[in-house]
């Protein structure tokens, strides 16, 4: 059996490194999109990562090793050491590699059976000659996820002869003859134990012993049922070979032995007799030799028990104060470290293709935002693996693994034309993982990739916020850990490593959520934003052109969700207009946004209620942020961020490249004030060309003295009265005649057509204009009390100046369509709220339907507020409603010593529990064992189950019926044929009354 107090170490390995550097480019993600879900991200994998510590060093404490018989071998031949493994009552071990110095190669275990032994044999270099009373064995663990390595050096008694090996290419010694003395040959040969040689006179029988050889048996006499005897000579002359030790004295100590063994070996397939003298003591270049515990003169004799008293002599020969080391320390010189099968190894077919799947999971969300070259790099990457595993055949050639990675990376650069971006990093590392996918095999090559995929899912959340992409994330991440357990412990399936990460996830989560809101937040200025390719992903941009709106009127993308606190009466939500962009350059039906204007800062107001928002807007690429009507005053957590007052709208600094949350506070109307020369003349400025039709159009309302307001009016009938159609899909229009085709002759357009079309009469007919572009209305979700704008809200609408009143806004869709205010965009175009599309809106469905979407975005609205936005400003906040502000990085710094504390120990006391047993019936009868234990009639370990139940009957004579039946129901199901419930088992032991 394996000696108590063995060491566990666990270790980092190789992998621990490439895992930090995995983790810090994750929190890297993290801290420049200040993302709380990539942080969550990066504490889950560090925190499963941090406890497969302690499972890897439980894996270990319960294995318990004992040998089988070993024969005798020759120093340096090769030894199948058989092994038997049983676990304790802790937990079951599992992915057990076991090996020692001098194996050929290590074993590798899937489990062990807390009842039935796991037999396995190690084959191994013999180590130094001599007596070993003991050799040592190296259990080495990479369970669960491979991350570190547990080792447990585990002592094995077991003795173990190992004889010098054969060497040397002296020939035998010279026989020599000795006559008479037959006394004192008799007397030295009865003192081995070896048989006369042959002679002329017959001196008598004697019994034969084991190991002689047959030639001298008196086979006539055990023809007649005699027993086997031994014919012994006298008188004649012996002619026996002496080898001895003295006539090796020019050689060292070491082939001296090998020498004498080679001659033993010799004389013994020649079938000579010969005995063994060995000096005592005897110098061989002033190093003595002794023979502790041995004999040093062996009489002559012949056969192989003869041969192995004379090995056994040489094995036990001691050189200075050395024999041979135990079996598992060897010989220095040609021993070299424990073999490992993370090279060695390949990862079988099944679990190579798991991890293909857990690969192509982390790479689904980039289909349609990196680059299309990495993504057929990495598809093609994931089929060539995928086949060539299943064919069969060894490594992928170099030149098919460069030459892809090369066209993908070289494709991706093409397109983007630059390497900065968070997609086209996600592209490069799908070029890279693709690469390094075809060249894995071993266990080394497979914990690379996962590391790979990893980082893959921190880069989908860092594209994606939402709550949607961040559990996809988490769960492929958590699946490619799955692969890792199913690799690491062998075991075929995924119920199994499912069940382990499980155990893993609800052991971490509660540390996760400590991480989360005590890890300090922000990067102290050593990372920068991480930019991406978003730009006008909305469609609103800063040139308004025909049917620029309505390419995108059908999406039904989130925009942003803003929470309005406003007055009363002012919650209607077809009269939010949400104003982005005003564009002051006008050419006929498309208009652009010019030059900024300057301006000062207008006084509003006061007297007026305020239009307070909240609004979380999704990432857009532009540096437009939208508010309701006149935003006046930009509240906390509005960085960044102005208002340009020649247009009452929102800018940022820099571009909206993640979620972003402000809050502003918007007026209805402004005060009057003077228009400035710069901004009448801009907004008068007409287009450069300009047909006479369109002119006299314009002309003809300006005649007969009319004032601003009855221009607009005028205009407003002749959209209302002249026919024009509202539609989504207006067809294109010229560039060059695109105005006089819309007013004078197709009369066919979406809003940006009528906006741009009206404010551009308006400025022929002498009245200040421009254009706004912008979204209308929103969904109101009562879950969540905040407004959904999507992309199919967007929307353009004109502004006139009128003195004394100033900006005014004029929408010409809502003249034209009223009932286009009333519903939503795809609602009226389908034949407004009387159509048969409302009225399945309407149904039980629809509008369960509808409920659980806005549900849904309810909840993914919460996530960003509580998870994703939890930056440095929250966290302070957090601590200053808990009192702990004043002594922040005191406070942090004790917490999590403290939670890491109170957490490592929680999680090895519940890893140092007694495991439970697979079998019920044996659990069943260890629990009615238990019973009897605490009655006063403990169970011996090597009684079975009927002599206990016997032994324990006359101790309890009361129950002693119920405990023989239930020991007999025990031993049937445990040993016998019948097949029996567990539930009878267990209503007997309930049933008994101690």
């Amino acid at each position: 059996m394996t000696s108590p107090g063995a060491t566990i170490r666990v270790r980092p390995n190789r992998y621990t490194l490439a895992l930090a550097a995995i983790l810090f480019c994750m929190w890297y993600v993290g801290a420049a999109q200040e993302n709380g879900s990539a942080y969550v991200l990066v504490f889950l994998a560090a925190t499963i990562t941090a406890l497969s510590w302690l499972h890897a060093r439980a894996n270990l404490r319960s294995v318990n090793i004992r040998s089988g018989s070993i024969k005798t071998v020759e120093e340096g031949s090769i030894v199948c050491l058989p092994l038997v493994l049983t676990a304790g009552t802790g937990r079951v071990p599992c992915g057990l590699e076991l090996t020692m110095p001098g194996a050929m190669e290590p074993v590798f275990i899937e489990s062990l059976n807390v009842d039935r032994p796991v037999a396995a044999t190690l084959r191994v270099a013999a180590p130094e000659r001599g007596q070993h009373a003991s050799f040592s064995v190296l259990v080495r663990s990479y369970f669960p996820l491979g991350f570190f390595t547990a080792t447990r050096v585990m002592t094995v008694q077991q003795a173990q002869r190992v004889h010098p090996r054969s060497a040397g290419d002296m020939p035998l010694p010279a026989p020599s003859t000795e006559k008479g003395s037959l006394a004192h040959t008799h007397e030295a040969m009865a003192a081995s134990g070896q048989v006369v040689g042959e002679g002329d006179d017959f001196a008598g029988l004697r019994e034969w012993q084991p190991g002689e050889s047959l030639r001298q048996v008196d086979w006539k006499a055990v023809a007649r049922g005699r027993p086997l005897l031994v014919k012994q000579y006298e008188g004649a002359p012996q002619s026996t070979l002496w080898l001895e030790d003295t006539a090796l004295t020019h050689l060292p100590v070491e082939a001296a032995i090998s020498q004498l063994a080679q001659w033993v070996r010799e004389a013994e397939n020649k079938g000579l007799r010969y005995g063994l003298r060995l000096s005592d003591p005897v110098r061989y270049e002033e190093v003595e030799m002794q023979f502790p515990n041995s004999k040093k003169n062996i009489a002559p004799g012949h056969g192989p028990e003869h041969e192995r008293r004379c090995l056994d002599a040489l094995a036990a020969v001691t050189v200075g104060l050395g024999t041979g080391e135990t079996l598992a320390k060897g010989s220095p010189q040609r021993v070299k470290t424990p073999p490992t099968g993370e090279v060695a190894m390949q990862v079988p077919e099944p679990s190579m293709l798991w991890l293909c799947l857990a690969l192509l999971l982390a790479a689904l969300p980039f289909i349609g935002t990196v680059a299309w070259p990495a993504l057929a790099t990495f598809g093609v990457g994931l089929v060539v693996r995928w086949q060539w595993q299943r064919s069969g055949r060894g490594a992928v050639p170099q030149w098919l693994r460069l030459g892809l990675v090369t066209l993908g990376i070289a494709g991706t650069y093409a397109m983007e034309q630059i390497f900065i971006g968070i997609e086209v990093g996600a592209a490069v590392m799908l070029c890279v993982t693709a690469g390094k996918l075809l060249e894995a095999r071993s266990p080394r090559d497979v914990q690379v990739v996962a590391l790979l995929g990893w980082f893959l899912c921190v880069c989908a959340v860092a594209i994606d916020q939402g709550l949607g992409r961040s559990l996809y994330s988490f769960a492929v991440l958590l699946f490619i850990a799955v692969v890792l357990v199913r690799i690491r412990r062998g075991v075929a399936g995924i119920v199994i490593p499912s069940k382990t990460i499980a155990g893993l996830l609800m052991q971490a989560l509660p540390f996760v959520v400590l991480l989360f809101y005590i890890f300090p937040r922000g990067s102290g200025g050593i990372v920068t934003q991480l930019s991406r390719r978003l730009m006008h992903r909305t469609g609103m941009s800063s040139h308004l052109n025909p049917g620029s709106v309505a390419s995108i009127a059908s999406s039904t993308d989130r925009v942003f969700r803003a929470t309005v606190m406003a007055h009363a009466g002012a919650d209607d939500q077809s009269q939010y207009y949400w104003r982005c962009l005003v564009l002051w350059q006008c050419e006929g039906l498309s208009w652009e946004r010019g030059d900024t204007l300057g301006g000062k800062r207008r006084e509003v107001r006061l007297d007026q209620p305020e239009l307070r928002q909240t609004i979380l807007l999704e990432p857009h690429g532009d540096t437009w942020m939208p508010a309701l009507d006149w935003p006046v005053r930009l509240n906390g957590g509005s960085d960044g961020m102005s208002i340009t007052y020649s247009d009452m709208t929102l800018r940022s600094l820099q571009p909206s490249l993640g979620m972003r949350r402000y809050e502003v506070a918007s007026y209805p109307a402004l005060a009057a004030y003077e228009l400035p020369a710069t901004w009448r003349a801009a907004a008068l400025r007409p287009p450069s060309s300009v047909s006479p039709n369109v002119r006299a159009l314009a002309k003809q309302w300006q005649a007969g003295g009319r004032t601003p307001p009855q221009i607009v009016e005028a205009a407003l009938d002749y959209f209302r009265e002249q026919g024009f159609h509202y539609t989504v899909e207006p067809g294109a229009y010229s560039p060059e005649r695109g105005l006089e085709e819309f007013l004078l002759q197709r009369r066919v357009g979406f809003c940006e057509h009528y906006a741009a079309s009206f404010a551009t009469l308006m400025r022929l007919a002498g009245v200040p204009s421009r254009v706004v572009v912008g979204y209308l209305g929103g969904d109101y979700n009562a879950h969540g009390n905040f407004t959904l704008v999507r992309q199919s809200d967007a929307h353009a609408w004109a502004e006139v100046w009128f003195d004394g009143a100033g900006w005014t806004r004029v929408d010409p869709t809502a003249a034209l369509v009223p009932a286009r205010l009333n519903s939503d965009l795809r609602t009226f175009m389908e034949g407004g709220l009387e159509s048969a599309f409302a009225q399945n809106k309407n149904t039980w469905w629809g509008r369960s339907l509808n409920e659980g979407l806005l549900l849904w975005d309810n909840i993914n609205y919460q996530w960003y507020e509580r998870v994703v936005q939890f930056d440095d400003i929250a966290q302070m906040e957090l601590f200053s409603e808990l009192g702990l502000l004043r002594h922040r990085a005191t406070t942090l710094l004790a917490v999590l010593l403290v939670g890491v504390g109170a957490w490592g120990l929680s999680v090895e006391l519940w890893l140092r529990r007694r495991s439970r047993h697979p079998d019920a019936a044996v659990r069943v009868w260890l629990k009615f064992c238990r019973r009897l234990a605490k009655a006063g009639v403990p169970r011996v370990p090597s009684e079975g189950p009927l002599e206990y139940a016997e032994r324990a009957a006359t101790a309890l004579p009361s129950a002693a019926e119920r405990i023989r039946r239930i020991a007999e129901l025990y031993a049937e199901m445990r040993y016998g044929r019948k097949a029996l419930e567990v539930a009878d088992l267990q209503g007997e032991v309930k049933a008994m009354v101690l």
